[in-house]
Protein backbone atom coordinates (compact mmCIF):
# COMPACT_ATOMS: atom_id res chain seq x y z
CA UNK A 1 0.00 0.00 0.00
CA UNK A 2 1.18 3.39 -0.97
CA UNK A 3 0.86 5.93 1.52
CA UNK A 4 2.27 9.47 2.06
CA UNK A 5 1.63 12.85 4.44
CA UNK A 6 -0.12 15.89 3.90
CA UNK A 7 1.77 19.19 3.05
CA UNK A 8 2.32 21.20 6.29
CA UNK A 9 3.89 24.26 4.35
CA UNK A 10 3.42 26.61 1.78
CA UNK A 11 5.29 29.06 -0.44
CA UNK A 12 4.62 31.99 -2.32
CA UNK A 13 2.84 31.32 -6.38
CA UNK A 14 3.08 34.19 -8.68
CA UNK A 15 2.27 35.27 -12.15
CA UNK A 16 -0.79 32.66 -11.79
CA UNK A 17 -4.42 34.18 -13.32
CA UNK A 18 -7.91 32.06 -12.06
CA UNK A 19 -9.00 30.69 -14.92
CA UNK A 20 -12.23 28.94 -14.59
CA UNK A 21 -12.61 24.96 -16.49
CA UNK A 22 -15.37 22.21 -16.25
CA UNK A 23 -14.82 19.84 -13.84
CA UNK A 24 -13.98 16.48 -15.46
CA UNK A 25 -16.06 14.17 -13.33
CA UNK A 26 -15.55 11.95 -10.83
CA UNK A 27 -12.15 11.60 -9.26
CA UNK A 28 -9.49 9.06 -9.99
CA UNK A 29 -9.83 5.62 -9.44
CA UNK A 30 -8.30 4.11 -5.94
CA UNK A 31 -8.13 7.28 -4.26
CA UNK A 32 -9.57 7.43 -0.60
CA UNK A 33 -9.83 10.16 2.32
CA UNK A 34 -9.23 8.56 5.90
CA UNK A 35 -9.04 11.02 8.53
CA UNK A 36 -6.20 13.46 7.96
CA UNK A 37 -4.10 10.79 5.92
CA UNK A 38 -4.76 10.22 2.25
CA UNK A 39 -4.34 6.51 1.00
CA UNK A 40 -3.72 5.04 -2.70
CA UNK A 41 -4.71 1.74 -3.22
CA UNK A 42 -2.44 -0.01 -5.83
CA UNK A 43 -2.06 -3.64 -6.91
CA UNK A 44 0.07 -5.60 -4.21
CA UNK A 45 2.92 -5.49 -6.99
CA UNK A 46 2.54 -2.37 -7.99
CA UNK A 47 6.39 -0.36 -8.46
CA UNK A 48 6.05 2.14 -6.23
CA UNK A 49 6.74 1.35 -2.39
CA UNK A 50 5.41 4.67 -0.93
CA UNK A 51 5.10 8.31 -1.70
CA UNK A 52 6.69 10.61 0.76
CA UNK A 53 7.83 14.06 1.69
CA UNK A 54 11.53 14.68 0.84
CA UNK A 55 13.93 14.59 3.00
CA UNK A 56 17.78 16.32 3.52
CA UNK A 57 19.18 13.08 2.52
CA UNK A 58 17.44 13.26 -0.56
CA UNK A 59 19.48 16.23 -2.03
CA UNK A 60 22.16 14.51 -3.83
CA UNK A 61 19.46 12.08 -5.76
CA UNK A 62 17.35 14.52 -6.58
CA UNK A 63 19.73 16.77 -8.29
CA UNK A 64 20.72 13.73 -10.28
CA UNK A 65 17.06 13.00 -11.17
CA UNK A 66 16.49 16.51 -12.17
CA UNK A 67 20.17 15.94 -14.87
CA UNK A 68 18.95 13.16 -16.22
CA UNK A 69 15.43 14.33 -16.67
CA UNK A 70 15.98 17.85 -17.90
CA UNK A 71 18.18 19.44 -20.22
CA UNK A 72 17.83 22.76 -19.01
CA UNK A 73 15.88 24.85 -16.55
CA UNK A 74 16.91 22.66 -13.62
CA UNK A 75 16.99 23.80 -9.72
CA UNK A 76 20.70 24.74 -8.74
CA UNK A 77 22.11 22.74 -5.97
CA UNK A 78 21.67 26.06 -3.75
CA UNK A 79 17.93 26.21 -4.94
CA UNK A 80 17.44 22.51 -4.32
CA UNK A 81 18.67 22.82 -0.65
CA UNK A 82 16.74 26.22 0.07
CA UNK A 83 14.09 24.16 -0.87
CA UNK A 84 14.40 20.56 1.43
CA UNK A 85 15.57 23.05 4.33
CA UNK A 86 12.32 24.91 4.54
CA UNK A 87 9.55 23.71 2.32
CA UNK A 88 10.11 19.61 2.26
CA UNK A 89 6.79 18.79 2.52
CA UNK A 90 6.01 20.36 -1.07
CA UNK A 91 8.56 17.72 -2.74
CA UNK A 92 6.62 14.63 -3.15
CA UNK A 93 8.94 11.37 -3.83
CA UNK A 94 7.96 8.13 -5.37
CA UNK A 95 9.96 5.10 -4.12
CA UNK A 96 11.28 1.86 -6.06
CA UNK A 97 13.32 -0.72 -4.47
CA UNK A 98 13.55 2.15 -1.71
CA UNK A 99 15.35 4.20 -3.47
CA UNK A 100 13.72 7.99 -5.09
CA UNK A 101 12.88 6.99 -8.41
CA UNK A 102 10.30 10.12 -9.26
CA UNK A 103 9.51 13.81 -7.76
CA UNK A 104 6.90 16.24 -8.16
CA UNK A 105 7.21 19.66 -6.65
CA UNK A 106 4.05 21.65 -5.65
CA UNK A 107 3.21 25.35 -5.44
CA UNK A 108 0.74 26.68 -2.98
CA UNK A 109 -0.24 30.01 -2.12
CA UNK A 110 -2.52 30.62 1.03
CA UNK A 111 -4.39 33.86 -1.47
CA UNK A 112 -5.48 31.29 -4.27
CA UNK A 113 -7.17 28.22 -4.69
CA UNK A 114 -5.23 27.14 -7.00
CA UNK A 115 -1.85 24.36 -6.57
CA UNK A 116 0.63 24.51 -9.13
CA UNK A 117 2.92 21.40 -10.32
CA UNK A 118 6.33 22.95 -10.70
CA UNK A 119 8.07 19.60 -11.99
CA UNK A 120 7.51 16.18 -12.17
CA UNK A 121 10.40 14.33 -12.89
CA UNK A 122 10.24 10.26 -13.84
CA UNK A 123 14.02 8.56 -13.46
CA UNK A 124 14.29 6.97 -17.29
CA UNK A 125 14.62 3.63 -16.49
CA UNK A 126 11.55 3.75 -14.20
CA UNK A 127 9.38 5.22 -16.77
CA UNK A 128 5.94 3.90 -18.12
CA UNK A 129 5.63 1.96 -14.59
CA UNK A 130 2.54 4.33 -13.25
CA UNK A 131 5.18 6.21 -11.04
CA UNK A 132 4.15 9.55 -12.49
CA UNK A 133 0.66 9.26 -12.42
CA UNK A 134 0.50 7.64 -8.36
CA UNK A 135 2.64 11.42 -8.13
CA UNK A 136 -0.19 13.37 -10.03
CA UNK A 137 -2.67 11.49 -7.64
CA UNK A 138 -1.05 12.51 -4.43
CA UNK A 139 -0.78 15.46 -5.45
CA UNK A 140 -4.28 16.28 -6.09
CA UNK A 141 -5.31 14.89 -2.52
CA UNK A 142 -2.95 16.61 -1.18
CA UNK A 143 -4.41 20.01 -2.35
CA UNK A 144 -7.87 19.21 -2.44
CA UNK A 145 -7.20 18.74 1.10
CA UNK A 146 -5.51 22.25 1.68
CA UNK A 147 -8.74 23.53 0.33
CA UNK A 148 -7.19 24.03 -3.41
CA UNK A 149 -9.98 23.62 -5.96
CA UNK A 150 -7.51 22.97 -9.16
CA UNK A 151 -4.25 22.01 -10.31
CA UNK A 152 -1.92 23.57 -12.84
CA UNK A 153 1.30 23.20 -15.14
CA UNK A 154 2.80 24.03 -17.55
CA UNK A 155 4.26 21.59 -19.83
CA UNK A 156 6.85 21.70 -23.01
CA UNK A 157 4.41 21.55 -26.20
CA UNK A 158 6.70 19.12 -28.00
CA UNK A 159 6.33 16.93 -24.86
CA UNK A 160 3.73 14.06 -26.61
CA UNK A 161 4.26 11.55 -23.71
CA UNK A 162 3.76 13.84 -20.92
CA UNK A 163 0.75 15.78 -22.13
CA UNK A 164 -0.76 12.58 -22.98
CA UNK A 165 -0.61 11.43 -19.12
CA UNK A 166 -2.15 14.59 -18.23
CA UNK A 167 -5.03 14.31 -20.18
CA UNK A 168 -5.94 11.16 -19.15
CA UNK A 169 -5.77 12.45 -15.28
CA UNK A 170 -8.17 15.08 -15.86
CA UNK A 171 -5.85 17.91 -17.20
CA UNK A 172 -7.21 20.88 -20.14
CA UNK A 173 -5.53 22.96 -22.30
CA UNK A 174 -6.36 26.40 -21.12
CA UNK A 175 -3.11 27.97 -22.67
CA UNK A 176 0.06 28.58 -24.55
CA UNK A 177 3.03 30.30 -23.25
CA UNK A 178 5.72 31.45 -26.12
CA UNK A 179 9.43 30.73 -25.66
CA UNK A 180 8.88 29.68 -21.74
CA UNK A 181 11.44 27.23 -21.95
CA UNK A 182 15.45 27.72 -21.98
CA UNK A 183 15.94 26.43 -25.72
CA UNK A 184 12.72 28.44 -26.77
CA UNK A 185 10.38 26.28 -26.50
CA UNK A 186 6.65 26.95 -26.17
CA UNK A 187 4.55 25.51 -23.62
CA UNK A 188 1.05 24.29 -22.86
CA UNK A 189 -0.68 25.58 -19.64
CA UNK A 190 -2.94 23.01 -18.16
CA UNK A 191 -5.27 22.88 -15.29
CA UNK A 192 -7.56 19.98 -13.59
CA UNK A 193 -10.56 20.95 -11.20
CA UNK A 194 -10.58 18.79 -8.14
CA UNK A 195 -14.00 16.34 -7.39
CA UNK A 196 -16.18 17.64 -4.79
CA UNK A 197 -14.95 14.35 -2.44
CA UNK A 198 -11.13 15.73 -2.70
CA UNK A 199 -12.22 19.63 -1.38
CA UNK A 200 -14.24 18.05 1.61
CA UNK A 201 -12.47 14.85 2.52
CA UNK A 202 -15.37 12.64 2.36
CA UNK A 203 -14.99 8.89 0.83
Amino acid sequence: MLTFQLVKVVIPMRNIQPIETRPRGPAPGGLILTGASAVTKLRPRHPVSQIRPAHQHDLAALLGLEARCFSGDRLSPRSMRRLLAEYPDQILVAERQHEAAAALFLLLSRSHGVARIYSLAVEPTARRLGLGRALLRAAAIQAGRLGKHCLRLEVREDNAAAIALYMTEGFRLIGRREAYYHDGAAALRLQRSLPAMLLTGRE
